[in-house]
C-alpha cells in the first residue's frame, strides 16, 4: 500500500470516537485507484436537522495541497455540486469565483480551499481532521 493512503487511513481511523457518535458523524471510507475518499455526514442546528455529506478527498500529495473538499448527495454520493453545499458563510463558500471559474470552497486550514486557492502563503501544519471537522461542525451549528 502506498505511504500517502496509509497515512491517510491512519489520520482517518485517529479520529476520537467521542467525537465522532457526539456530533453523529457516521465516516465512511471509499477506496479507488489513485485516491481515498472520507464521507463525513454534517447536521448543524441552524439547519433543522438537514444532512450534509462532506467528502473530503485524498490524493497522493494531500499532505501538502489539503484534503480536496465536496459536498455530495446524502442520498447519492456520486453527485457532488454546489447545490449540495451548506449556505455560504462562516469559512464555507459554495460560489467562489476563482480566476473566472466557479470553485466552491472551505476555508478552514486543512483542506484544499484553504492552501490551494485562498491562501497558497500558508502550511498545512496543526490542520488536522479532528480539528478541520470540529470547526466545520461549529460552522454548521452557528
Amino acid at each position: 500500500m502506498e505511504e500517502w493512503r496509509e497515512q491517510a487511513l491512519a489520520e482517518i481511523n485517529g479520529l476520537k470516537p467521542y467525537w465522532v457518535q457526539k456530533h453523529r458523524w457516521q465516516p465512511e471510507v471509499v477506496q479507488g485507484e489513485e485516491m481515498l475518499d472520507l464521507l463525513v455526514t454534517l447536521r448543524g442546528r441552524r439547519f433543522d436537522g438537514k444532512l450534509f455529506v462532506l467528502r473530503l478527498r485524498y490524493l497522493p500529495d494531500w499532505q501538502v495541497s489539503g484534503r480536496r473538499e465536496g459536498f455530495v448527495d446524502a442520498d447519492d454520493h456520486s453527485h457532488a455540486g454546489a447545490e449540495f453545499w451548506p449556505p455560504e458563510g462562516g469559512g464555507i463558500n459554495p460560489n467562489y469565483q476563482h480566476q473566472g471559474a466557479h470553485v466552491p470552497v472551505i476555508c478552514l486550514r486543512g483542506v484544499w480551499g484553504f492552501h490551494s486557492v485562498l491562501h497558497t502563503d500558508r502550511a498545512m501544519d496543526e490542520a488536522s481532521l479532528l480539528r478541520l471537522l470540529m470547526e466545520l461542525q461549529g460552522v454548521l451549528d452557528r
